[in-house]
């Protein structure tokens, strides 16, 4: 950083000292960075804003490179995670240039897009960045890097995991002025790893050596001791010491619904089991997450699954998206908002339905394989390096393919891949690259910027009915398909079309093939309309003409209406005065009775499961008829609530 400090003003253009009374570029420099170091980012962030806003700033030196990288860690470091990351990922390059005497500023940037990646829970690329970061020659502290190696694979199995977290702890238990609650949060990491390996005695007694570490159990109450004492009663749990499980619960203030986010959000959902997403239903994750005062999640990481990586990141994934009413979240006090943890299984709904992008994007990979000459290239490791392995080029439609097929097969931000997706259309506008790889890229935008509209600095999605009308999309029946079915399930508004417009124009378009997926999802998305307009004749039409079978009836969303609750209050849990709330799901047999039941969102983790089972499977819904014999409904969601009585 030296260097870097002392070429500011040369680099900057400035020819003079300012007045006495305003501070010089290289000064406002040395405050943000001072702040930086102390970790006092919120200061020091508009100062690194104000140097690039700066009239005479240059975008193209190593200060500028810097000012990214500096800034972009601090954005990381106060939850702005994709602005962050775009900046560093702007000025890393320009540091790299300048050879090892940067090696420490160099390190310092990687391991901030690890943290950046493992707040994704990309948990693989977390791990690249820490081992780049490792390579350079005397660029980080030991035990930090290999305690951060040892969270990115958690999940990984084996004993590589287990030896980082051992190492980091080795390495931290010699260093002066070391703390026991430091060393907890090591002893932590270790033991979360055992957990995940199945090796849940060893997990437990070392989640006591934390414990003890940590001061023992008393009535203070930090955010620290509410993750440590969660780690301790699901380690309890697993070890068989349910009595001692309870109580390390408790004393975690979990199982308090008056002072804890509560059923009733916006949006819950969690992922669909099958091949697309590579969960089963026996499948599950304990999920530690945040909720800031916009009621979406702000931070969402598994703590325990038995499931490989893809698993963790899965479910965290699938809670990083859940959303809470503001204003319902006011009566909650914001330390009860910063860390929740709830039990999740994926949902059997659904499950053979494709994703809308499927065809546009199998088309998408198909041309750009071909033009790349990657035919045959295996997928994951063995295709990142062969894209790796192909230079910049001049020929518009393989410098698409190359750095679209490398954009896409990196989980990066979706603010860093909106701009490059931008980068992108700018090449593809050359006649050589053809229509329908545009419109794939067009397509793409849009649904990240409609899905993702209230992210800070992603641009407007634009408005729906101009991209249909745009000749290259009307001339696309694969594009014009997909942007309609995306607009009418999402209920996006077209001007001059309706929803049920929309969806008939995609179940009858002839230049689709029959049967196709895209047909067959209007045609469901228009019985389930039917149905609830209770027009059964139509709905079964539509659903028929699909040519799937019966047994997905629950897909024309017919709920039968309970008829009778069962189920009593866990004798455990009103011992220890928890309340909490679990979402089932289940299938209702055409006399009412209901099969399959099983948990899918539980709070607190492993408390209620077994009594909202059997609320459900005592429960009775309305009988129903189905031509065929087939069941009323599966797949179906209802919430058993446990609330004790207060006088």
């Amino acid at each position: 950083m030296i260097v870097a400090l002392a070429l500011l003003a040369a680099a900057a253009g400035e020819a003079a000292p300012p007045p006495a009374a305003a501070p010089s570029m290289q000064q406002r420099f040395d405050e943000a960075s001072r702040l930086a170091a102390a970790n006092d980012c919120l200061n020091a962030i508009p100062i690194f804003e104000g140097l690039e806003a700066d009239p005479i700033y240059r975008a193209d030196t190593l200060p500028a490179a810097m000012i990214a990288v500096l800034k972009g860690q601090c954005q990381i470091k106060v939850g702005r995670t994709d602005e962050g990351d775009l900046a560093i990922r702007q000025g890393l390059p320009r540091l790299r240039e300048s050879g090892d005497r940067f090696n420490i500023d160099i390190a310092s940037a990687l391991i901030s897009l690890g943290d950046a990646a493992l707040a994704r829970v990309d948990y693989a690329g977390a791990r690249r960045r820490y081992e780049e970061a490792r390579a350079l020659p005397g660029a980080t502290a030991p035990a930090t890097i290999n305690l951060k190696l040892a969270q990115a694979t958690t999940f990984d199995g084996g004993p590589e995991p287990l030896a980082y977290a051992a190492e980091a702890i080795r390495q931290a238990q010699v260093l002066p002025g070391i703390t026991n609650d430091q060393l907890a949060q090591m002893h932590t990491v270790h033991a979360r790893i055992l957990l995940n390996q199945g090796q849940n005695q060893a997990a437990y007694d070392e989640m006591r050596e934390v414990l003890r570490l940590s001061g023992g159990l008393d009535l203070r109450v930090t955010l620290a001791d509410v993750a440590m004492r969660g780690d301790l009663a699901l380690a309890a749990k697993l070890a068989g010491d349910d009595a001692n499980a309870r109580k390390y619960l408790a004393y975690t203030g979990a199982g308090r619904i008056a002072e804890s986010p509560f059923e009733r959000a916006l949006a819950m959902d969690v992922p669909t089991c099958g091949v697309e997403s590579g969960l089963r239903p026996e499948d599950f994750a304990v999920v530690d997450f945040a909720i800031g005062e916009d009621g979406r999640v702000i931070r969402a990481q598994t703590v325990y699954t038995r499931g490989p990586a893809t698993v963790a990141s899965s479910f965290a994934k699938a809670v990083q998206s859940w959303v809470w009413d503001p204003e319902a979240l006011k009566t909650i006090k914001p330390f009860y908002r910063f860390s929740t943890r709830v039990e999740v299984r994926c949902t059997t709904a659904g499950q053979e339905v494709p994703h809308l992008m499927s065809s546009i994007g199998s088309r998408f990979r198909d041309w750009a394989t071909r033009t790349l000459d990657l035919a045959g290239a295996m997928g994951g490791a063995d295709l990142a390096a062969r894209l790796g392995a192909l230079a910049p080029s001049a020929d518009p439609a393989r410098e698409v393919a190359r750095r679209s097929m490398i954009m896409f097969g990196d989980a990066m931000p979706m603010l860093a891949e909106d701009r490059q997706i931008t980068d992108v259309l700018a090449i593809a506008s050359d006649r050589a690259v053809p229509a329908e790889t545009r419109n794939y890229l067009k397509m793409r935008q849009f649904f990240l910027r409609t899905i993702a509209k209230n992210s800070r600095g992603l641009g407007p999605a634009g408005d729906p009915a101009a991209l249909l009308a745009q000749p290259e999309i009307a001339a696309d029946p694969l594009a014009l398909d997909t942007l309609r079915l995306f607009a009418a399930s999402r209920g996006i508004r077209v001007a001059g079309t309706s929803q049920e417009a929309l969806l008939r124009a995609v179940a009858t378009d002839p230049a689709l093939p029959d049967p196709h997926p895209l047909r067959q999802a209007a045609l469901l998305k228009l019985a389930d309309e039917a149905a609830k307009r209770r027009d059964f004749a139509t709905a079964e039409a539509n659903f028929r003409a699909t040519g799937l079978t019966e047994e997905q009836c629950a897909l024309l969303g017919l709920a039968p209406v309970m008829q009778r609750h069962g189920g009593e209050f866990p004798e455990e849990a009103y011992r220890w005065g928890f309340e909490g709330w679990v979402s089932v799901e289940f299938d209702i047999a055409r006399d009412g009775r209901t099969a399959q039941v099983r948990p899918i969102i539980a709070y607190p983790p492993f408390v209620f499961n077994d009594g909202a089972v059997n609320a459900m499977q005592r429960s009775r819904f309305e009988s129903s008829y189905r031509p065929g014999g087939g069941q009323a409904c599966s797949a179906e969601q209802r919430t058993v609530v446990f609330r004790l009585q207060r006088l």
